[in-house]
């Protein structure tokens, strides 16, 4: 049951609708158009009786189909729903604009203005912390350069010039003792 009034309901507006919508936008300007109108019997169709009766035949089929498809909801169309919708369709625009209005105010004022403030005020915290993080990475690393000068020029005097000059010294005095023998 449900896959029928689904299929229905899809036929209606695919098939239907655009049917109906472009044939009344038809009709109307055929209307409005003015001119001359194909006739349905012409003069010669009383010389070719076989064509006469076709198009009666035709007419009687077409007819009732014709005015329950198209002239009915073509009269409700407009009769009812033209005149409504010009007379409520402003209406209806001045409320949707009014409420999107309200809608788009209420949300810059009590939420993306809240938000976005709450959001600026924690990237500047941010920014902030980023200043003070380099600015400690800074210090330290003039600090850790002032240890590594302060341990090469301590490991400088105290390590290696007292070992050269202890093996200066000795090089020298074993200088000194192999000069006499040469």
């Amino acid at each position: 049951l449900l896959p029928g009034f689904l299929l229905g309901s899809l036929a209606i507006v695919l098939g239907y609708l655009p049917w109906l919508v472009v044939s009344i936008s038809a009709f109307e300007s055929s209307r409005a158009g003015g001119g001359d109108r194909p006739q349905l019997f012409a003069r010669e169709d009383f010389h070719k009786p076989l064509l006469l009766v076709t198009k009666v035949a035709m007419l009687a089929v077409g007819g009732p189909l014709s005015v329950v498809f198209f002239f009915i909801p073509y009269a409700a169309y407009a009769c009812v729903i033209r005149p409504l919708a010009i007379a409520l369709l402003p209406i209806l625009l001045r409320a949707v604009l009014r409420c999107l209005i309200d809608v788009v105010c209420y949300s810059y004022m009590y939420v993306f203005r809240p938000v976005g403030t709450l959001v600026l005020r924690i990237l500047e915290v941010a920014a902030a912390l980023v200043r003070r993080a380099q600015l400690c990475l800074q210090c330290c690393r003039e600090t850790l350069i002032q240890a590594v000068r302060s341990t090469a020029r301590a490991a400088w005097d105290c390590a290696v010039a007292p070992v050269g000059q202890a093996l200066a010294e000795a090089s020298y005095w074993c200088f000194q003792q192999l000069q006499p023998v040469m």
